[in-house]
């Protein structure tokens, strides 16, 4: 098998969703000449716009970090490839720090998940916080909260998780 470079794994999940460089970089954020200099690899896939990239498509970054295929990230991801559609950017990332000072001073690079499954996986694991702020975007989280509401997960001393 042939190694396939970041550039051209972008270029193949651009072209899966029928767009051209400059409607791609519009819809996530990211100019049309950053996706040009991606996609021929003179510029690596930066942090900031792989989660990007990853929040509009419903992509998870394993796609870019290992030899997986594009048809297997669709499967793995549950993404139908008849019917691809890019989301919002506020829909499905979340970046986790460890505590409001962290946050305020921008002094640790933020956890970033892109999938639900990733979010309460992580929430159940998470030793580095006494509790977790989670602001809701959307209609995903009723009826335990509606859009806007802000959310605070605290694990217990028995490992239980409480949601307030």
């Amino acid at each position: 098998m042939l190694y396939i470079t970041a550039g051209e794994k972008l270029r193949d999940l651009r072209n899966a969703f029928g767009l051209s460089q400059a409607q791609f970089g519009n819809r996530t954020g990211i100019t049309r000449g950053s996706i040009a200099s991606y996609e021929n690899n003179i510029n690596p896939l930066n942090k900031s716009a792989k989660y990007k990239i990853l929040q509009a498509t419903g992509i998870g970054d394993e796609y870019f970090d290992t030899d997986m295929q594009l048809w297997e990230a669709f499967r793995k991801y549950n993404i139908d490839p008849a019917n691809l559609k890019l989301k919002s950017l506020t829909d499905t990332i979340i970046a986790f720090r460890n505590s409001i000072k962290d946050f305020a001073n921008n002094t640790q690079t933020p956890k970033f998940l892109n999938t639900k499954i990733e979010y309460l996986k992580f929430i159940a694991e998470y030793e580095n916080a006494e509790c977790v702020f989670i602001k809701v975007v959307g209609k995903e989280a009723q009826p335990l909260a509606n859009n806007g509401d802000i959310l605070v997960v605290i694990q217990d001393e028995h490992q239980r998780i409480q949601i307030g």
